[in-house]
């Protein structure tokens, strides 16, 4: 966010993370998923030979190998998004957590303390 649109404390007690929480294992979920379904596919492919004994079968074997690399460094890529995701996951939770429980120890106080929307210092600047 820009200067001129700071990020209110108003609308971080709003968020809700709950989707970026869960995205790390989808991601993972979703590779294991991919990798599981083409070295199934793989295993009948190459099991081909049998019954698709020809130069057909040959190529057709040849381009699924190709195809099969594509897709497991798909899921190499995929996997690779599930750890830094739930990195800034984790750093969103425990700011949104601490600027939280500031806001209760500030509520608490019965107006000893308060606080800006926008963040900043309470006094005002000379």
């Amino acid at each position: 966010m820009t200067d001129a649109n700071p990020i209110r404390i108003s609308t971080v007690l709003e968020w809700k993370l709950s989707a970026a929480q869960r995205l790390p294992t989808e991601l993972s979920s979703l590779a294991s998923t991919i990798e599981t379904d083409v070295e199934a596919a793989n295993r009948e492919v190459q099991n081909s030979r049998d019954f698709f004994d020809s130069a057909a079968g040959d190529a057709m074997r040849s381009r699924f190998e190709v195809d099969r690399r594509n897709a497991l460094a798909t899921v190499d890529a995929i996997d690779s998004m599930a750890a830094p995701v739930r990195e800034v996951t984790s750093l969103f939770d425990t700011a949104t957590a601490t600027i939280k429980d500031t806001v209760r120890k500030i509520e608490a106080s019965e107006y000893q303390l308060f606080y800006k929307d926008d963040g900043r210092c309470c006094r005002e600047s000379r």
